[in-house]
């Protein structure tokens, strides 16, 4: 009987980890350190190839933000299988696949250097990049690296990508969003009263209700005021006496932080990279993803940065995680051409 058990829980693990091995294991962070309750240590999710324990090989290692919303157990529970699929039909070689945890109270951080949350940067580019290589067989250097993200993940992918390319070679962002303030972003948008009208404050933690939490979220990394309860953040719009109102100390600030103002203080980083890759659906669900994506990639254009951009027909959710989706057909075979092997 304890054979049968045995042999039953062999093949069941088999059946949900397929060719490939994921490990979770937990760091603590000294970047994210902080006074906004968020918790520094943080969950890393490790995807290993196969044969990875039967073999001494060195691996290129593919690191992956998280959308806001999106936790690593769901993520890669929908992204192994589409490793295991590609390594196993040879449309990529054999890689390391990383997810560092940036869930939040709000459900994102948002990847930037914030005084309320911790330096959530530092962390990724540097403690995260040195543990798996403390750790793991990798290949230590940045030709071997690749940062990648799809929504909020990939705009974590270019701002940190183009802050880190001593560290990250190749950049991959699928349908990132907030690259500007537009549309659904922009101070005349609807969004702000949308926002105002919550009066659950712990509503953002617990649902996923939309574009408020991606406001709330955004502005703890982007705009942080500890005197300004109850997110502790300032928004580019405020509401006086029910007046809406344009706070342009805090609009500044946001603007600041968003990739599209970064690019002229990274020229030289934007430049250095070996591969720059954006895409996003002409159908976004979102109409920020659209205009944004087509502002930034202009911008380089004018700028002379390399780099490639394609609009598909899609929306900001089809097409993505499926076996015939673009992280599939398209992320994963062209960072295998991208990146350095052993």
């Amino acid at each position: 009987m304890r054979i049968i058990t045995l042999i039953m829980f062999t093949i069941f693990c088999q059946t949900i980890y397929g060719q490939g091995i994921v490990q979770s294991v937990k760091i603590y962070s000294k970047s994210l350190v902080n006074s906004g309750g968020e918790d520094p240590n943080r969950k890393l999710t490790i995807y290993l190839p196969p044969n990875y324990n039967k073999e001494t090989t060195h691996y290129p290692v593919i690191y992956y933000l998280p959308g806001i919303s999106m936790t690593n157990d769901w993520l890669m529970g929908k992204i192994k299988p589409l490793l295991d699929n590609a390594i196993l039909s040879n449309d990529i070689q054999p890689v390391m696949f990383v997810i560092p945890d940036h869930y939040s109270l709000y459900q994102g951080s948002y990847f930037s250097n914030s005084s309320l949350i911790g330096d959530w940067i530092t962390f990724t580019k540097k403690e995260v990049v040195e543990y798996i290589d403390a750790n793991y067989r990798t290949l230590k250097k940045k030709e071997s690296r690749a940062l990648t993200g799809w929504s909020s993940g990939g705009f974590g992918a270019l701002k940190i990508g183009m802050q880190s390319s001593d560290v990250f070679s190749n950049v991959y962002s699928l349908s990132p969003g907030l690259l500007i303030l537009s549309d659904e972003f922009a101070p005349d948008s609807p969004s702000y009263k949308e926002l105002e009208e919550i009066k659950d404050y712990e509503k953002l933690q617990k649902e996923w209700v939309g574009i408020p939490n991606v406001l709330v979220a955004a502005g703890r990394a982007f705009a942080p005021n500890p005197n300004n309860p109850p997110y502790f953040a300032d928004l580019p719009v405020k509401f006086e006496n029910g007046k809406k109102k344009i706070n342009d100390f805090a609009l500044s600030n946001w603007n600041q932080q968003l990739p599209f103002n970064m690019i002229d203080d990274y020229i030289n980083q934007l430049r250095s990279l070996n591969s720059l890759k954006l895409e996003w659906g002409r159908n976004d669900d979102f109409k920020n993803v659209v205009s944004s994506c087509r502002a930034f990639s202009k911008k380089l254009e004018n700028l002379g940065i390399d780099h490639i951009a394609e609009e598909y027909n899609g929306t900001h959710f089809n097409r993505i995680l499926e076996v015939d989706g673009r992280i599939a057909k398209e992320m994963l075979p062209f960072l295998n051409d991208q990146l350095e092997f052993e």
